[in-house]
């Protein structure tokens, strides 16, 4: 039953390793994970979602033969999402959530004064030219 959601996932995703590992690690996670099939399947598919919404921060990539580019190989990331869904990682992807997180925990910017109002005459391309 986990094969049929692996296959689809790895070629929905651009799996690099064969199938065989893909499956194995999958079938291991669950073992890991102790949850009902049914709630490993709905992580699967948590996993997959956050894989797309975040496909944009994914830099590796591989080469399929029935496609003249390189295409994004995201089944990594999608495991990578799939251990934290269950908890058996606290790392965060890198990109731009990543970058939202370390935002958060940012010291709130000091207020500057504010800026004399520019006369819109003198702004511009060519503001610098002129003299007030």
């Amino acid at each position: 039953m986990l094969l049929a959601y692996i296959t689809d996932f790895a070629r929905e995703l651009n799996d690099r390793a064969s199938l065989k590992t893909s499956t194995t690690r999958a079938v291991h996670l669950l073992q890991r994970s102790g949850l009902p099939r049914e709630a490993f399947i709905q992580r699967l598919y948590e996993a997959r979602a956050l894989t797309k919404e975040r496909s944009a921060s994914i830099r590796a990539t591989t080469r399929d033969p029935n496609v003249p580019v390189p295409v994004k190989a995201k089944m990594a990331y999608f495991f990578a999402c799939l251990e934290r869904l269950l908890g058996f990682r606290e790392d965060e992807p890198m990109g731009e959530d990543a970058a939202r997180r370390d935002i958060g925990r940012q010291e709130p910017p000091q207020s500057s004064p504010p800026l004399p109002a520019k006369n819109p005459y003198t702004t511009g391309k060519y503001g610098r030219l002129v003299q007030e």
